[in-house]
């Protein structure tokens, strides 16, 4: 991996890579969620490369519901492609919509379901107007996960048309529901889908490439089928309970080798570094508060506070949810991580925290975590995500 890697050179977390690697270099132990982010963590921070293990996650912990069925609006009679993603650059979309218009081209009678919330200022939609396929396309904005999952399910196949990706739990999710994928050459991708036997993966920024596999797909029922029935069986070497079980492995090591101090509980915070909005973010505090309490665990869970009215501390039955700093405003970086740290301060003397759990998923916005650290000489958990 070098530094001319498209991936290594483009990818927004280099912004925050000195105080990812002070969390690395004091952590207990460190893990990765790809063997990608492995290497890119390794090649930037290569005293703890040997020390980084892989964890995968990705199919979602089940809490026994039943499934909302499909959302009735759009009201879609036609077969339809699915995309669940933020409308950003860095997921490609433009790219997909230039390549369904090939699509159709072809004669192929589908509709294409964009799901995710909009960071585009509304951008994208002019240019499907453009295009003149505003009666083909169809975004459903962000959706509960169990209507997520319901819209893959009623699907042909699902697509990945990102620029870059760390990982692509969304991809992970469609095999689960047992649809094949057609996903970019990004990332920890190629890790996820074998091209040619679970899914077809193409080169990042290919509207033609991208195109021909949604043509195929669309035409050739009996090897898209044959590639969801792999899919399926792939997605079970992703899954998020073997993580919290990895996870709470962990953790009883690091309190095991912390017996000898006195503390009054066991109790384990995992703090997300993401914006409390983000798709990926919910899904993550989703996962681990189910997991965690599935394996007994005593717990408190932290996110980074997106706008000003969201409350300090939300209480749950068995566990409580902070939102941490302040709201993204131009100017005021140190103000929030010093809150960061006086808030994260609290929450160890008041939880009675024994174990630290850095599930990093953005890295622009980790000062007030680095000086919590190095104030009460924290060994963290870290993992890279």
């Amino acid at each position: 991996m070098s530094k001319q890697d498209p991936d290594v050179k483009d990818i927004e977390c280099t912004r925050g890579m000195k105080d990812a690697g002070h969390l690395m270099r004091s952590a207990f132990s460190v893990s990765a969620i790809s063997h990608y982010l492995k290497e890119y963590f390794g090649y930037w921070c290569p005293e703890v490369k040997e020390r980084i293990s892989v964890v995968y996650m990705g199919r979602m912990i089940e809490n026994g519901c039943a499934e909302a069925r499909i959302p009735e609006n759009p009201k879609v009679t036609h077969p339809y492609i699915l995309s669940v993603a933020r409308l950003v650059k860095v997921k490609g979309i433009d790219i997909l919509v230039m390549a369904f218009a090939e699509v159709l081209k072809q004669g192929c009678d589908v509709h294409l379901i964009l799901c995710g919330p909009d960071f585009s200022n509304g951008q994208l939609f002019p240019f499907i107007q453009r295009l003149g396929m505003e009666e083909r396309i169809h975004w459903v904005g962000q959706l509960p996960h169990s209507q997520v999952m319901s819209l893959m399910r009623n699907s042909l196949f699902f697509v990945s048309p990102s620029r870059r990706e760390s990982f692509g739990c969304a991809i992970v999710e469609a095999m689960q529901a047992g649809k094949t994928v057609v996903a970019t050459r990004v990332g920890a991708v190629p890790e996820i889908v074998r091209d040619g036997v679970d899914g077809i993966v193409v080169p990042p920024r290919d509207v033609k490439a991208l195109s021909e596999a949604m043509i195929r797909l669309v035409k050739d029922a009996k090897w898209r089928d044959s590639l969801a029935k792999e899919a399926q069986k792939r997605s079970l070497n992703f899954r998020w309970d073997h993580a919290i079980k990895t996870y709470s492995r962990m953790y009883k090591s690091r309190l095991f080798e912390n017996q000898e101090k006195h503390h009054p509980a066991d109790k384990i915070v995992v703090v997300i570094g993401g914006s409390s909005l983000e798709p990926g973010v919910q899904v993550t505090v989703l996962n681990f508060s189910r997991g965690l309490s599935q394996e007994g665990q005593r717990f408190a869970m932290c996110v980074q506070r997106t706008r000003w009215r969201e409350a300090f501390r939300v209480r749950y039955p068995e566990w409580n949810l902070y939102h941490l700093g302040l709201p993204p405003v131009y100017g005021l970086k140190y103000l929030s991580a010093t809150v960061v740290c006086a808030q994260l301060i609290w929450i160890h003397h008041v939880e009675r925290i024994r174990v630290w759990h850095y599930y990093l998923i953005v890295y622009a916005h980790l000062k007030g975590f680095v000086w919590f650290t190095r104030i009460l000489h924290i060994n963290p958990i870290v993992t890279l995500a």
